[in-house]
């Protein structure tokens, strides 16, 4: 009784029809023999809860995998952050395997119980005698004896040896960037002869083994084996991390070549024309074990820099010595390595540029510009990748917007209860003046249109962020149109709510100002989704489309702040039975926006999930482990161009 004498004097006092009171009485009275039609609420709240609880727990368990994939780095081992270590499931072989001993002070220590483990297997063992290397710089005694014993044929550890000795016995004098570009040439200086020409002679004895080599494929097959499988983003950076991590065991023959080209320009002055063939036939040896025994991208670099570091003083020499063929030979070489260091900006490089993963730019730029004829790249090939980047991003965005349509939904209900009592008790009440339909069109035109309209542009229309790199934008671009997903969410929903209400108890005064200004904010955020996808789609207009987008976003939302600071800071007595109904209303709405966003997570999972198991690209092979199959089938091209190169030399 107390409501309806309240909803009697309020219609009075804005002179309504005694046919509309009579409709809200009726209502009202229709509510009171039915109370559990309220209970919808309810079972929308235990709904949203239900869901999104096993979804931010997923989220959670990522996010917790994903700051552990460091751990899956050799060399980056942490033990401060014991709860988010990865590698507690591995067995203790398998943890000497992936990472040796964790608990050493450096790296030969490290791998030395792998070795010890199994004391006849040569991958193992080279394993710890190339951390030993790079830690003192030279091999012991005893790992010299056990290598006799173990890998009898291989030339490595004889040539590492000299590297070592050649390392102490020349100096290399480099002329700066800007002086090479003058053409100034590196020079060498002998800083002890003896161990210049033990070195040499090590050197010699190396090439008469059957073959260099660092034992990796087979290893490097246990370890991926071991690695988790790639089903999503986050699975798939433990292998990333890991192969990345890897060391190259030949990269420190890099100060043998010093050597070779010091020698070169001996036989020169000594006109021994028999020794400096030699020098290039061992040479040619070396670049050629290394280069057919590398596994990684960075094993065939290291392969292509001990060939390309001597050609200018192997071309001087040669013409010294009078042998003009050889000696052009060796320049034109020498010339094209130079000319490969220009940046070449061609087709495959902007599509990358414009159209790939972030994973991909970063795995392939710098490898595609050391090849001559790289292996091709399309779009087909990049869409995957790009495809679950925004996915990823997408599953992001819902989770921040989850929140903040949580955070709208509290502060809807704490504006609900602010105020006078009276004005609470009747706002309460008066939900009761909207029927099921009412609600339909809040949640279904406030809510879920938008989600369909955002989809609808995305994935039926070219303007859309996924089709192009987040990289480029700086993720502004996916960022700009997901927000104005989020933001027509809140105000569409606001505006559809405010309409029904007026339509529902317009006879007491509940009718927005300016209920147009709403609508235009709808329109103005619907519109920014297309509008900020056109940026790279229509040239060259796609700058101003897209921050025309950004603008109207920017206004609805403007609008819709506004609407929120003139509830909390408005007048109690200026409209303030409509601000607490309205906001009451709100909650439920939030509510259930909060069950779409969370509802989409596993969407844009399930999303992630398909695309990263459709990119090639970042697949990592299992009977030829390298970063990414682009990698693999990079780095055999640059295997046989340069074994190319060196027939040429015959």
């Amino acid at each position: 009784m107390e409501t309806t004498d309240d909803l009697r004097q309020i219609a009075e006092a804005h002179h309504a029809s005694p046919g509309a009171l009579a409709e809200a009485e009726a209502s009202l009275a229709s509510a009171d023999r039915h109370p559990r039609r309220s209970h919808w609420r309810i079972a929308l709240y235990l709904a949203a809860l239900l869901v999104s609880l096993p979804v931010l727990v997923h989220s959670a368990r990522q996010l917790r995998q994903f700051a552990g994939t460091h751990h899956f780095s050799p060399t980056t081992v942490r033990r401060d952050l014991p709860f988010i270590h990865p590698t507690r499931h591995f067995t203790t072989q398998q943890k000497l395997i992936l990472f040796g001993d964790e608990r050493a002070t450096n790296e030969a220590e490290r791998w030395k119980p792998l070795w010890q483990s199994e004391p006849a297997n040569p991958s193992y063992f080279m394993e710890y005698a190339a951390a030993y290397f790079r830690v003192h710089q030279t091999l012991s005694p005893e790992i010299l004896e056990a290598a006799d014993r173990i890998d009898p044929d291989n030339a490595w550890y004889s040539a590492i040896q000299a590297s070592a000795m050649a390392k102490k016995a020349v100096k290399k004098q480099s002329p700066g960037y800007d002086a090479r570009k003058r053409g100034e040439k590196t020079t060498y200086k002998v800083t002890d002869e003896k161990e210049f020409a033990s070195a040499l002679a090590l050197f010699r004895k190396a090439i008469r083994y059957p073959w260099l080599t660092q034992h990796q494929v087979e290893l490097q097959k246990q370890r991926f084996a071991l690695l988790p499988e790639r089903r999503d983003f986050v699975s798939q950076f433990p292998a990333q991390v890991f192969a990345a991590s890897q060391n190259c065991a030949l990269i420190d023959l890099r100060w043998l070549v010093d050597a070779i080209s010091v020698q070169a320009g001996r036989c020169a002055e000594r006109k021994d024309i028999a020794g400096f063939q030699q020098l290039v036939a061992d040479w040619r040896w070396l670049v050629r074990a290394t280069a057919q025994d590398g596994v990684s991208l960075l094993d065939v670099l290291v392969a292509k820099a001990l060939f390309t570091m001597p050609l200018r003083e192997f071309s001087d020499a040669a013409k010294a010595l009078g042998l003009e063929e050889d000696a052009e030979k060796f320049a034109s070489l020498y010339q094209q390595n130079e000319e490969r260091k220009k940046f070449r900006d061609d087709e495959v490089s902007a599509l990358v540029e414009t159209k790939s993963s972030i994973m991909t730019w970063l795995t392939s730029m710098a490898g595609r510009r050391q090849a001559d004829a790289p292996p091709p790249i399309t779009e087909a090939d990049l869409r995957p990748g790009r495809y679950a980047d925004h996915a990823l991003f997408g599953r992001a965005h819902a989770l921040a917007s989850w929140a903040v349509l949580g955070i709208c939904a509290g502060l809807a209900a704490l504006g609900s209860s602010r105020g006078d009592k009276a004005v609470v008790h009747l706002s309460k009440r008066l939900q009761d003046l909207l029927r099921w339909n009412d609600w339909v069109r809040i949640l279904l035109g406030g809510l879920v249109i938008p989600v369909l309209w955002y989809f609808a542009i995305t994935r039926l229309t070219p303007f859309s962020a996924r089709e192009w790199s987040m990289r480029p934008s700086g993720f502004l671009l996916p960022a700009a149109q997901l927000g104005s997903l989020t933001i027509l969410m809140l105000v569409a929903s606001a505006v559809i709510a405010s309409g029904r209400l007026a339509t529902r108890a317009g006879f007491l005064g509940l009718n927005p100002r300016l209920p147009w200004l709403g609508w235009i904010a709808v329109i103005s955020a619907a519109l920014a989704i297309p509008l900020v996808g056109a940026l790279p789609v229509i040239r060259p207009l796609g700058n101003m489309l897209f921050f025309t987008g950004c603008t109207l976003s920017g206004l609805a939302l403007l609008w819709w702040v506004w609407g929120l600071a003139c509830h909390a800071l408005g007048k109690p007595r200026d409209g303030s039975l409509r601000r607490a109904t309205l906001a009451r209303m709100m909650v439920p709405a939030w509510i259930f926006g909060m069950l779409v966003f969370a509802l989409l997570m596993p969407v844009h999972y399930a999303e992630e999930r398909h695309w990263i198991q459709q990119d090639r690209l970042l697949e990592i092979p299992a009977e030829s482990p390298a970063t990414t199959r682009y990698e693999r089938d990079l780095t055999e091209v640059l295997r046989k161009e340069l074994m190319g190169k060196l027939i040429k030399l015959d």
